[in-house]
């Protein structure tokens, strides 16, 4: 059993939205706990389903806060925790020409770079697939979280990297 590679420590899940883990299992005895680490509340499942060698585990939505979960998933004879989860508000940037100019660019770029000290901001790393993971010839993926973007990292943004975010 294991999950898809995205789902790193240090993640984040859009609050008050319904989020999913997924996986591959041989068999079908997937179980998942989400734990408030901070109060110690346990969130079960709102579904976990199977399609072949594939599961999907969905959680209700959780409201954002600066609390701290841990996921426990169960199966095969496996355990997987990811820790460092949290929820907020998720903003994807990507593919604008415009992208290339960093906050560094900016003439108060060192004011604003302090501010992001005081604020719990991560970014999902993807480097790019080498070209064993993805042929020449592949139109679509079977699996794109697993073969277009093996290597995904979780990192808590500060000042020093603030500056070179578009």
């Amino acid at each position: 059993m294991r999950l898809f590679n995205q789902y790193l420590d240090h993640i984040i899940f859009q609050q008050n939205t319904e989020f999913n883990f997924r996986g591959f299992a041989i068999n079908k005895d997937i179980k998942a706990t989400l734990i408030n680490l901070v109060n110690g509340d346990k969130y079960a499942p709102k579904s976990i389903s199977y399609l072949e060698d594939e599961f999907v585990i969905t959680f209700n939505g959780i409201k954002g806060s600066f609390d701290e979960y841990q996921l426990e998933v169960t199966g095969d004879n496996e355990k997987v925790v990811i820790n460092d989860i949290h929820f907020g508000d998720v903003i994807l940037y990507a593919g604008q020409s415009n992208m290339s100019y960093t906050l560094a660019c900016l003439e108060k770029n060192e004011e604003y770079a302090k501010r992001v000290d005081k604020l719990q901001i991560y970014g999902l790393n993807i480097q790019e697939a080498d070209d064993k993971h993805v042929g020449f010839e592949v139109t679509r993926p079977v699996h794109p979280q697993l073969e277009t973007c093996p290597r995904f990292k979780w990192e808590k943004v500060n000042s020093e990297t603030a500056k070179w975010i578009s």
